[in-house]
């Protein structure tokens, strides 16, 4: 997952005795190791671009982010975002009950999503005989029934639609 972080307080960016020469973006799993994120950035606006999967592939409850102003003069200020955020590169997994049968009345599929110690899923998409997209929120329920109202048709069902 792709982050872009900013430093939004440009006034924790101005230096009254000399010029900014760089803007250094880091993170830590424990608050006590420091890793940096990409190269140090030379120019306004200061941000990064992080592909968090590079060092998380699953799940970390405790991300801290920090970014350091160097100026000119080699001086440095710190400043450390308030608190800390988890994140979750964890794929979803997505099941149904279809029994790939044609039909001539209504019925109805169950749609799964699991997350395993991921963060949960909001929304299953699906779509119906190459139809469009579709979503279901679930807001954190494990699973939601589509009722198929179509008669006299072979349903098709995709649920490899990525999941939001």
């Amino acid at each position: 997952m792709a982050k872009r972080i900013n430093n939004h307080n440009s006034r924790s960016i101005i230096d009254p005795d000399g010029n900014i020469a760089g803007v250094q973006f880091e993170y830590s799993l424990d608050n006590t190791n420091w890793n940096q994120i990409g190269t140090t950035v030379n120019k306004s606006p200061y941000s990064v671009s992080w592909d968090t999967k590079t060092i998380i592939r699953d799940v970390t409850k405790n991300v801290w982010l920090r970014a350091t102003a160097i100026d000119n003069l080699n001086t440095s200020t710190k400043y450390l975002v308030p608190a800390s955020f988890g994140i979750d590169n964890q794929a979803s997994v997505t099941s149904h009950d279809y029994d790939g049968l044609w039909h001539n009345k209504d019925f109805t599929i169950i749609l799964k999503a699991t997350d395993g110690n991921g963060i949960g899923v909001a929304t299953i998409s699906y779509m119906l005989n190459n139809g469009n997209k579709q979503d279901i929120e679930i807001d954190g329920q494990s699973s939601a029934p589509v009722v198929i109202t179509k008669e006299d048709q072979q349903t098709q069902l995709n649920t490899g639609v990525p999941i939001s």
